[in-house]
């Protein structure tokens, strides 16, 4: 799991605790700027994230989705999306745009 070393405390909030922002020099142009960037609750351990993951992955709906397809499920109150990579999870990652 890699980790953006970022000031994140001041950004604008969910009432689920999913923080929005940008990476100025992300390599995706729409992180960037604006709200591009989500980032789990400050209270989630990486375990925590690996959870969340993992039960996305499980979904029954999610089970057979071909690789990288964005699947989603919610977990812990939070809307998480999970893309397969070599049909094992390659990515975990805050639905920024839609929460429960």
């Amino acid at each position: 799991m890699h980790k953006i070393h970022q000031n994140t405390s001041n950004l604008p909030q969910y009432g689920d605790g999913i923080r929005i922002g940008n990476v100025p020099d992300h390599k995706s142009k729409p992180k960037r700027t604006g709200t591009g960037q989500a980032w789990f609750p400050e209270s989630w351990t990486r375990n925590g994230i690996k959870e969340a993951g993992e039960y996305v992955a499980n979904l029954q709906e999610n089970i057979n989705v071909k690789d990288g397809n964005m699947i989603f499920g919610e977990y812990k109150g939070v809307r998480a999306g999970v893309i397969k990579t070599n049909d094992k999870i390659g990515t975990v990652f805050p639905d920024g745009t839609k929460q429960p």
